[in-house]
This record gives C-alpha cells, sequence and structure tokens, in this order.
C-alpha cells in the first residue's frame, strides 16, 4: 500500500540514489569529454613543437653543423691521438651526438696534455685548466 511504501522509504531511496548515480555518471562524463579534449589539444602542441625542433630547416642545419663538428674533430683528433685520423661514429647515437662526444673528449685531452706541458715548463695557469676540465 502507499502508506508502507512512504513508511518504508525503500521505492524513494532507489530512486534517490539513481538520481545521484545518474548525476555522477554525467559529470564523470563531462570530466573524461574535457579530459579528452585537453589531451588532444596538448598533444597537438607537442606536434606542433616537434615539427618545429625537427622539421626540415634544422635538417638541413644539423646536418651543416654535425659536418662542422666532424671537421673540427678530425683537426684536432691527430693532436692528440695521432694513430686516428678520422673520428669514430657509432650508429647507435645521432651523427652529432657523437661527435659533440668525442670533441668533448679530445678537448679534455688537449688541457691535460697543455697543463702537463705548462707544469713543466714553470707557468701556473693550471688552475685555470682545472676548471676547464671540469666544465
Amino acid at each position: 500500500s502507499l502508506p508502507d511504501l512512504i513508511k518504508s522509504g525503500r521505492p524513494l531511496c532507489r530512486r534517490r540514489t539513481v538520481a545521484h548515480v545518474s548525476e555522477t555518471l554525467k559529470e564523470v562524463r563531462r570530466e573524461v569529454e574535457l579530459s579528452r579534449r585537453r589531451s588532444i589539444k596538448l598533444k597537438a602542441q607537442v606536434d606542433k613543437l616537434q615539427e618545429n625542433r625537427d622539421g626540415p630547416g634544422w635538417s638541413k642545419h644539423k646536418e651543416s653543423v654535425t659536418e662542422e663538428v666532424l671537421s673540427v674533430l678530425g683537426l684536432l683528433l691527430p693532436l692528440v691521438e695521432p694513430e686516428f685520423s678520422q673520428p669514430k661514429l657509432s650508429g647507435g647515437e645521432s651523427r652529432l651526438e657523437t661527435a659533440v662526444a668525442q670533441l668533448q673528449i679530445v678537448a679534455r685531452k688537449l688541457v691535460i696534455s697543455h697543463s702537463k706541458q705548462e707544469s713543466k715548463s714553470g707557468t701556473e695557469d693550471s688552475g685555470v685548466l682545472q676548471q676547464a676540465l671540469r666544465d
């Protein structure tokens, strides 16, 4: 009977629960949609940044920079390792990263060599050279 239904409260409680769940579900769907839109916008921004970074202009410029670094490395390498006249490039890293890493090694060896020569000749610039090594 109707008075018993009202006293028990079960159907009304279920309706409130269903309404509450329905509202929560709508809210979650809105949040999911907003998150999806934000994700799409962020993806577009990332793609644009990567395009700017890796664009055709940089590819040409990067190759030019790589060749220049390799040229300098080729000139300096015989000073520290007379048996090697060509820089060694590994296939795993990019040519530019490998060339820069080798150039840093050669620069350190030249500083060490220069430091040893300076200490033999009595000049005291070793502090500056040691700082250069750390940098």
